[in-house]
């Protein structure tokens, strides 16, 4: 017994004696902290903000590594002093707190990594009428306004970005084309006027950026930024299309507005120093507009660099536009919020991609395809079709066609049904042509209802939607004990509702019985449609209410209880006055 108390005493003093070395190791290890500053109050003694804000951080590095560091430039990464008023520096987190307290130090926060979140919009939103035949560029006066994107930066020959026929660059435009790896100054025009890299706070992160295989120059290697600055300032493409789809004429939403592209995101991601960064450059150089489809997460205000940076960006004149973020539709997964900010969702718009598939009963399924390739399956011939799942009411590997899940033997020359999740679309494609299959058809589950996506996929495909929807509930007896309760629909456009049973007979006050609702959509609706049911004994009313939503093309369904309450007009059923 003493041997393993001694044991235990032991153990506690290792772990009592390594504890505050491992607090102190955590404290001794630098990362990158933005200082917001207050520039109004800055001591006479010094001559310049610079001074004063390399001043600060100084003051806060220990006399050990004071001893150790020639420079404390060395420790600061950028300075902002326009539209966000600071510096970006290598802080140990004693040093951050410590300089919390300095004289003019407004608040101290770590660095954030932000992830990076048509030929028919510009007439599918009304912005231009259908018959027109005349540029639409030289029906909006904007050929002065420049667009500061902020983003992976650009790749100057896509057409998007050809000049021809744009006036001199505007006398305003202070801004630079700067150089580097696959990117010289005749990449800049006068619809590119300008190009900048920033990085030094993702190398301080993440060490230097490999330039063998990332451009450090604003050559845009992902595409995210092209897309960007295409979408909102791109020049007129006639003749643009997707494998034949779409063909039209491609062009951003304001084509004879400028870009300038701002490069501050990279493999591992955008920080937000070299974010702030580029804001406080691209307003000193002149941009009109400030265009941002990169996403952090959720903070208040003050504690939100981006946000801060885009007030001052604001009071300077600039409109600043971020994007909402792609984590919906769960609650606060919306980013970029701030009242400052235009924040750009997402929608569905009026143009499909259709498909579709006979089955050997007659039937024909539609779905949506972008499939273009040589491999097509005859018309004039019938193909086995398998589902490699169980009657399981969850998705399993073989169902979700997952890699290395699919038996070659029972698939090869058959069309597979996949449902759709868990992997990437076009790759559940892949794995059934490796397999041996011959076509696919990704099936919707009930987690995404009507929600179709056209891809270009790599065998002849087709995805479908889940078009009916079951539903369980419960009607509680409020009346007296024997009571009889019958079912009254109000259908809404696009759908139809089955209710099994019709009637509810109760033999007990308080007792609950059990419902099946049945809802099969038809067709768009290209506003929601409101519907409901109803049970009622003559007395007392129980009612559901839902929406066919034309946005996400999914059912909702709202079970609330209606007794004696005012309804809004449209949710009414027939004949009932609240």
């Amino acid at each position: 017994m003493a041997r393993i108390l001694m044991k235990w005493l032991i153990l506690l003093t290792i772990y009592l004696t390594l504890s505050p070395v491992l607090s102190t190791k955590d404290l001794k290890t630098k990362k990158t902290y933005i200082i917001q500053m207050d520039r109004a109050v800055m001591p006479k003694l010094f001559s310049n903000h610079r001074e004063w804000y390399s001043s600060t951080v100084k003051s806060v590095i220990s006399r050990t590594e004071k001893e150790d560091v020639i420079d404390e430039e060395d420790k600061i990464i950028y300075y902002y002093d326009t539209a966000f008023h600071g510096v970006a520096a290598q802080l140990t987190e004693d040093e951050a707190q410590r300089l919390e307290k300095g004289h003019g130090v407004v608040s101290v926060f770590s660095e954030t990594v932000y992830r990076l979140h048509t030929t028919r919009s510009p007439m599918f939103l009304g912005l231009e009428p259908a018959d027109s035949t005349s540029d639409w560029s030289e029906k909006l006066a904007h050929n002065d306004v420049i667009v500061g994107v902020l983003d992976t930066g650009i790749w100057p020959e896509s057409p998007s970005f050809n000049d021809t026929g744009m006036t001199r660059v505007p006398t305003h435009w202070r801004g630079d084309c700067e150089t580097g790896r696959a990117f010289s100054k005749h990449h800049c025009n006068r619809k590119i006027v300008g190009a900048r890299v920033f990085y030094h706070g993702y190398e301080a992160a993440s060490g230097k950026i490999n330039e063998q295989e990332e451009y450090k120059s604003p050559r845009d290697q992902d595409g995210h930024g092209t897309h960007t600055a295409a979408t909102v300032a791109g020049s007129p493409v006639h003749g643009a299309n997707l494998l034949g789809y779409a063909y039209g004429t491609a062009r951003g939403m304001a084509p004879g507005a400028r870009v300038a592209a701002y490069k501050v995101c990279w493999v591992g991601g955008c920080f937000s120093s070299d974010i702030l960064s580029a804001v406080d450059q691209a307003v000193a150089d002149g941009v009109n507009i400030l265009s941002i489809s990169l996403g952090g997460g959720v903070s208040s205000y003050y504690r939100d660099s981006l946000a801060i940076a885009a007030f001052g960006a604001m009071e300077m004149g600039v409109f600043v536009s971020c994007s909402a973020g792609n984590g919906g539709p769960d609650p606060i997964t919306l980013t970029n919020v701030s009242p400052w900010i235009t924040t750009v969702g997402a929608s569905t718009m009026d143009r499909d991609f259709p498909a579709s598939i006979k089955l050997g009963t007659g039937r024909t399924v539609t779905g949506v395809s972008l499939y273009r390739g040589r491999r097509n399956l005859l018309t004039t011939k019938q193909y086995p079709v398998v589902y490699m799942g169980s009657n399981s009411s969850s998705p399993e590997p073989s169902s979700l066609c997952l890699e290395a899940t699919l038996d070659p033997k029972a698939v090869a020359g058959k069309i597979v049904i996949c449902d759709r999740g868990i992997s990437p679309r076009v790759q559940k494609g892949q794995v059934v042509k490796d397999a041996g299959g011959v076509g696919m058809i990704l099936a919707n589950t009930a987690a995404n209802g009507d929600e179709l996506v056209a891809d270009a996929h790599l065998l002849p495909a087709i995805a479908t939607s889940i078009t009916a929807l079951t539903l369980h509930r419960t009607v509680t007896n409020v009346g007296s004990p024997q009571s009889k309760y019958h079912v009254a629909v109000s259908s809404f456009k696009g759908a139809s509702v089955k209710v099994e049973p019709g009637t509810l007979q109760f033999t007990n006050k308080n007792q609950k019985l059990s419902y099946k609702i049945t809802f099969t959509t038809k067709s768009r609706q290209s506003t929601p449609e409101f519907g409901g049911l109803m049970w009622t004994d003559g007395t007392h009313k129980s009612s559901n209410y839902g929406y066919n939503n034309n946005i996400n093309k999914t059912l909702n369904v709202y079970d609330t209880m209606r007794l004696g309450k005012k309804l809004p007009k449209e949710m009414r059923l027939p004949n009932d006055r609240r």
